[in-house]
């Protein structure tokens, strides 16, 4: 009996401690500062008991704290003063004495959000708390930093500083995706970022942008979302214009974006729709639900010459030739009944989408402003010339021969043929300079890149003309360059460097 009482206590000795005496972990409430605990640095008396442990025998009777041990936690000093993922941040930028936080977030909310498209969709109020979220305060001083010219040479490190922040706040405390002040805050610096003009500013807008356009997904497509606040065409259109410069394929969804219940604005959504189907929307669409639409079909471009064309074109047609699939022609023949193959294919979407951008002319474009017929003509020059972005890595584009690697004989040879059959894109590449709008205080956020792309096809039709057929001076590049001086934003600086690399 007193053999059986003894295995007993040895048994309780060495099992685990029951329920009743610490809870189970899936009991267990989680914590913001779990992510902070899990990576603190292991005290070293801990690391030094742990190895005699492994060396010892008798590793039970090996105490935590013994003279030794309790000499190295009291002349310890800890290394660090904050743990992983704070850690990661980076130092806040310094701002100069002249310029106070509260100023850049004034010239934000006085000149930014006014004219800047489609932020007007989400309230004022959201950037006036009381108590700003870091993340969002700094994304606002970011923007508001442009404007100033005292504080623009931080504005980098104040958008760097602010992403750095957003993924933090993401991987402590998971509840912060499902904060709206994290998709306002994305907005400002995914449209920054996507204005970059360095390899390494790409990939950190890359690494938010997958985190945010989920967020956003949850929390626009659900009954109980804001009515009042909806920041998902200004978050598309950041999506666009980042997979355009990037020459990447699209983050979010249109379905996604498009199709929320209770914030998106349907007359966009419809406007979209039946645009596409061939038929003309209704009139009396506000400026940004036109816009919206608008974005949405340029969206559908982008894709089509990303995935959709190059699988069409794979031979370069003999120099003088002319294409048989010139948009004149694709809209006087079609039949849904051809045998489907990916020529047939890419021509009936491209006259689909060619259709939906005369529709949306029709319609909006006489009452639009500039900036928007800057943008109608870029996806016309889009459509007309699939192999756009090929012409960034030709002509030497910094971050897009980084991230591209050089232009193949065979693509240059494509992308040179498809620029030698499309002579409308250069009447759009003029009317895209035409209809820059200077009067704004900050640029709309597509015109650099509108630009940009439009001195290339300039430039290489130039290269691509016969000598004595019209053929210009390459001093007309000079009057891109000019327009993107006049702009903030920061990919304007490695664009010039570009254009002058052209020029001599």
């Amino acid at each position: 009996m007193e053999a059986e009482d003894t295995d007993a206590m040895h048994l309780s000795s060495t099992q685990p401690p029951s329920r009743d005496e610490q809870p189970w972990l899936v009991d267990r409430i989680p914590s913001r500062l779990d992510a902070e605990r899990a990576h603190r640095p292991l005290d070293p008396a801990f690391v030094l008991s742990f190895r005699h442990a492994i060396f010892n025998e008798a590793a039970r009777d090996v105490p935590y704290l013994n003279d030794e041990t309790e000499a190295i936690v009291q002349s310890s000093s800890p290394t660090m003063e904050v743990y992983y993922p704070v850690a990661r941040a980076s130092v806040p930028p310094s701002i100069p004495p002249e310029v106070a936080p509260e100023r850049l977030l004034e010239r934000f909310r006085q000149e930014v959000y006014p004219n800047m498209s489609l932020l007007c969709l989400i309230p004022i109020e959201a950037f006036h708390a009381a108590n700003l979220s870091g993340y969002l305060g700094y994304a606002m001083a970011t923007l508001g930093a442009m404007m100033d010219p005292v504080a623009s040479s931080i504005t980098h490190g104040l958008w760097s500083f602010a992403n750095t922040l957003s993924v933090i706040g993401l991987e402590m405390d998971n509840r912060e995706a499902r904060n709206l002040d994290m998709v306002n805050a994305w907005v400002l610096l995914g449209t920054y970022g996507a204005l970059c003009g360095d390899v390494t500013s790409w990939q950190q807008t890359n690494t938010g942008h997958g985190y945010i356009g989920t967020a956003a997904r949850r929390l626009y497509n659900n009954t109980n979302a804001d009515p009042h606040c909806n920041a998902v065409p200004a978050l598309l259109l950041a999506d666009v214009l980042r997979s355009i410069h990037y020459g990447h394929p699209l983050t979010i969804s249109l379905l996604d974006c498009l199709a929320g219940s209770t914030t998106t604005d349907l007359s966009a959504v419809n406007a979209y729709l039946v645009l596409l189907k061939g038929h003309a929307p209704a009139p009396g669409l506000s400026r940004d639900a036109s816009l919206t639409s608008l974005i949405a079909i340029l969206a559908d471009i982008h894709k089509f010459a990303l995935i959709l064309h190059p699988l069409s074109q794979t031979v370069a047609p003999p120099a003088g030739a002319r294409s048989p699939a010139t948009l004149s022609e694709m809209m006087e023949w079609h039949t849904p009944f051809i045998p489907f193959s990916a020529n047939n294919e890419a021509r009936l979407v491209r006259r689909r989408l060619s259709k939906a951008l005369r529709l949306w002319a029709t319609s909006y474009l006489a009452d639009s402003q500039r900036d928007t017929a800057t943008l109608y003509y870029f996806c016309e020059l889009y459509l007309a010339l699939p192999c756009l972005q090929t012409l960034p890595a030709i002509s030497k584009y910094p971050p897009r021969v980084a991230s591209d690697g050089p232009v193949s004989q065979s693509r240059q040879q494509l992308a040179d043929a498809e620029v030698r059959n499309a002579p409308e894109a250069e009447t759009y590449a003029w009317q895209i300079l035409e209809n820059v709008n200077e009067t704004n205080r900050i640029t709309a956020s597509w015109i650099p890149i509108t630009i940009f792309y439009a001195s290339l096809v300039v430039w290489r039709l130039q290269i691509l003309k016969p000598e004595g057929a019209g053929r210009s001076s390459p001093k007309v590049l000079l009057l891109f360059k000019e327009e993107l001086k006049k702009m903030s934003w920061p990919c304007c600086r490695t664009m010039i460097s570009t254009l002058d690399a052209l020029l001599f």
